[in-house]
């Protein structure tokens, strides 16, 4: 009986894991309106190559819902002094990169240069506070 209890409990905590994972994220709040936020990681970028002991961190940002922005709108935000902070470093954006995925809307990159701390192989990724204008 005992065996078949944590059975039980051990698959409700796989099924619970499984189900927060796939939970939609919390958007933020920007002047320019709500955006999903994801972070990636890469020492490359299209055709730019992050400097050496450097990479380039991504925070995306797709508009959530009833957001909309054009190209323009992001760029002169953006570029008013967005910066990032992560491990006490605090970072300026580099450039900004633009994607339409499936057709749909467009995912604003704002890229940032920083130093490589190997955050591409981590099992958890650093906690990034991105500070916009």
């Amino acid at each position: 009986m005992r065996k078949r209890i944590l059975w039980i409990l051990a698959l409700v905590m796989i099924v619970a894991a499984v189900f927060g994972a796939c939970a939609p994220p919390e958007p933020i709040t920007t002047a320019l309106g709500e955006f999903y936020y994801q972070q990636v990681f890469t020492p490359e970028m299209d055709e730019e190559t992050a400097a050496q002991g450097n990479t380039f961190m991504v925070l995306y940002l797709t508009p959530a819902e009833g957001t909309e922005v054009t190209i323009d709108q992001a760029q002169d935000y953006f570029f008013g002094g967005t910066k990032a902070e992560i491990s006490g470093e605090t970072y300026d954006m580099a450039f900004i990169a633009f994607e339409k995925v499936n057709g749909e809307y467009i995912r604003f990159g704002l890229v940032f240069e920083i130093i490589d701390y190997d955050y591409e192989n981590v099992k958890e990724q650093p906690v990034v506070r991105l500070m916009l204008p």
